[in-house]
């Protein structure tokens, strides 16, 4: 039997807080003012930007160019996105705040879905009430998974569909739980339209959370087959009446959809994009995320599997898993899989190992209230915490000196590249970038063209990014441009007498046509 005062309880949850605030912040410190960003996330970055200024539209995105409209994903993450360059204006580090914004939404919707399962087992007549812990334990799991905080730091599209489809489960939860007709219906239809969001940000996988009905009624024994069906026939119409009204009112989407379904979808079943090293891929990559959760959830409940009941906990374990499963599983059957694509999924495992641990967890939590010295072991632990990643973040601040970003990547991303390991140093990073252009006080105006020399410099996707990120212009294979940019070390190149020297570059060398 567990006894506390409610102040005792209150100082103990804010040092776990406290504790998962600081581990929170120690993950993401070393990008959190970094320029250095993911591939993906600077052409999103740069194309929301565009968007922001005024150039391209909802449904024709402009990236470069070249590459106008851009019809790799659907648009509204990026169109999110371009609402805070419209705010905050162009610099290089709105897409790390945007995506530190995304995570504390997050975490906030994880902390919702936590509360309506302690709600739904406190009010539960049926059976003993259950020791439930308080919401610093999911959080920590979900904090835990590298994948979280690497994604949020690198502006990837599953940041904008994570909180979406966690809110969309809380809401849809919410609705086969209600007991009140009205609110059942309201919360479906809300859910739905949150699901719908998702599809407009990443596409077909953000339709998982349809099967929430259908795994709390197989899992948690208390809801009606009519509510699942309900809840369930109630989000798929809102989806496809959502869909229908934006066919029929914005023409734009026809094309967007027929170039989307055939180069992305259609290319991605086929195998005809980029390539996994093998179908079970994700799989790893799952079991590899997931190591430090489960090792934290095994400690725990090791360690207090004599003093508590796991009751209807559970239950919820089981229907958290089969939600997490049903958003990661599917992409077995893809020969295209990379990492981030089950980033969505993992707080759903995070809150499957948190449902089943709960019990020990507030174990924990009373142990706590009564060893002083646990306690201020739970505090030492975050301020260190803490102190290391304001050190970290001026440490790492600004344009990085070293690869940082290349090493931190996940190592398996070289494979599905094809770039082998020992060409790790011949990849063009942002910190050759940075030597190139930034150190040499690089200016170019706004909507420029640069051709390369040779042509195959075009091809680095890198390079492309970065200067139409920060630069704002467009390289291309083709002649004629003010700008010829040419790479050091590669096949000679034959410029007529006007075009004079910018500045030279480890790699790259930059040349412009006098008037």
């Amino acid at each position: 039997m567990l006894v506390s005062t409610t102040d005792d309880r209150i100082i103990v949850k804010k040092r776990l807080f406290a504790l998962v605030a600081a581990l929170s912040l120690f993950l993401i410190a070393v990008r959190l003012l970094s320029s250095d960003c993911f591939l993906d996330g600077t052409v999103y970055a740069a194309i929301a930007r565009n968007l922001a200024e005024g150039n391209g539209s909802f449904w024709h995105l402009s990236y470069t160019g070249e590459i106008t409209p851009f019809y790799e994903h659907p648009p509204f993450g990026i169109w999110l996105e371009s609402l805070a360059f419209r705010m905050a204006g162009d610099h290089q580090w709105i897409e790390q705040f945007w995506g530190i914004g995304l995570e504390i939404i997050t975490l906030g919707s994880i902390g919702l879905i936590w509360h309506t399962v302690k709600s739904n087992l406190s009010a539960d007549n049926t059976r003993a009430k259950p020791i439930i812990s308080g919401l610093w334990w999911p959080l920590f799991l979900c904090t835990l998974p590298p994948l979280i905080s690497w994604c949020f730091t690198n502006n990837l599209l599953e940041n904008t569909t994570t909180p979406l489809l966690l809110l969309a489960i809380w809401q849809a939860l919410s609705s086969c739980l209600e007991k009140n007709a009205y609110r059942t219906i309201s919360q479906a239809i809300f859910a739905g339209i949150l699901i719908f969001l998702a599809l407009l940000t990443k596409g077909p996988p953000a339709l998982f959370p349809c099967i929430l009905p259908l795994a709390a009624y197989l899992s948690l024994g208390r809801i009606s087959l009519s509510r699942c069906i309900q809840t369930t026939l109630t989000m798929v119409l809102t989806i496809v009446l959502c869909s229908a009204l934006m066919w029929l009112m914005d023409n734009g989407i026809h094309d967007f959809i027929r170039v989307y379904a055939d180069n992305q979808l259609r290319a991605s079943i086929m195998g005809l994009r980029e390539l996994s090293p093998s179908r079970f891929y994700l799989a790893s990559v799952l079991m590899r995320e997931l190591a430090l959760p489960l090792g934290f959830a095994m400690i725990i409940y090791l360690s207090h599997r004599h003093t508590f009941s796991l009751s209807a906990q559970p239950r919820w374990g089981i229907f958290f898993l089969i939600l997490a499963m049903s958003g990661s599983l599917p992409f077995l059957v893809l020969s295209k899989q990379m990492d981030w694509y089950i980033m969505p999924t993992l707080p759903l495992y995070g809150l499957a190992l948190a449902s089943w641990t709960s019990g020990a967890a507030a174990q924990f939590e009373e142990r706590i209230k009564r060893s002083g010295v646990l306690g201020n072991s739970v505090l030492g632990i975050s301020g260190i915490l803490f102190v290391a990643s304001v050190v970290t973040i001026i440490n790492f601040r600004g344009v990085i000196k070293t690869d940082v970003g290349t090493y931190i990547r996940d190592i398996n991303w070289h494979e599905l590249a094809n770039m082998p390991l020992d060409e790790r140093q011949s990849e063009y990073t942002w910190k050759k970038f940075n030597e190139d252009f930034f150190e040499r006080n690089v200016s170019l105006p706004p909507g420029s063209f640069i051709t390369s020399c040779p042509a195959e410099i075009h091809d680095d996707w890198r390079i492309r990014a970065y200067l139409q990120r920060y630069y704002r212009s467009t390289l291309t294979s083709r002649r004629g441009y003010d700008y010829i940019l040419v790479g050091s070390g590669k096949e000679p190149c034959q410029l007529s007498s006007n075009y004079r020297q910018l500045t030279t570059g480890k790699d790259y060398t930059l040349y412009h046509r006098a008037q």
